[in-house]
């Protein structure tokens, strides 16, 4: 994000332009080596620190929002469920784009505090996504998938398969 903006009544954001390919494309059937899983991880730790320095919550992190280029690290694209952090309260009381806060983002990726409707989630559930996104490149599917209530009901309470379950994996990453 390059600034966010305001025209004519309307705020937006300005993004630079990523040419490349979604996350979920550039994962092989055989899934990624653990080099490649730790540069993605990498380039998406420091994008989320440098959006929740500026206090943006991305809140709809999903392979489809995760940009791959062919010449660099991983990017974030698609602000347009983002908020600045302390606005979040005031902004999802009152939404025209989202009747709750649970249908705020994709339920495969949500924080439990997202799926508990919370309006104020905060960075950890960025965080908590991106895991979920990390999981699912591991495996080959993130931990819950369903019906988006069931999901949303197992993000609160149940505990994903470990991934030394599904696949074999360091120790660290499990």
């Amino acid at each position: 994000v390059h600034s966010v903006e305001e025209a004519d009544g309307l705020h937006f954001l300005t993004m630079q332009l990523v040419e490349g390919q979604p996350l979920d494309r550039v994962v092989p059937e055989g899934g990624l080596t653990t080099p490649q899983i730790l540069e993605i991880a990498t380039a998406l730790a420091d994008a989320l620190a440098a959006a929740h320095d500026k206090g943006i919550v991305h809140r709809d992190l999903k392979p489809e929002n995760i940009f791959v280029p062919d010449d660099g690290p991983a990017r974030i694209i698609d602000f347009g469920l983002a908020q600045l952090q302390k606005l979040a309260r005031e902004s999802l009381e009152v939404s025209a784009h989202s009747a709750t806060a649970q249908d705020a983002g994709t339920a495969e990726y949500m924080s439990p505090e997202q799926c508990e409707g919370i309006v104020d989630a905060d960075r950890r559930s960025d965080i908590y996504s991106v895991g979920v996104l990390l999981y699912e490149i591991l495996s080959g599917a993130p931990p819950f998938w369903g019906r988006a209530a069931d999901v949303r009901e197992a993000h609160r309470s149940k505990r994903p398969v470990p991934l030394s379950l599904k696949v074999q994996c360091p120790a660290e990453l499990d």
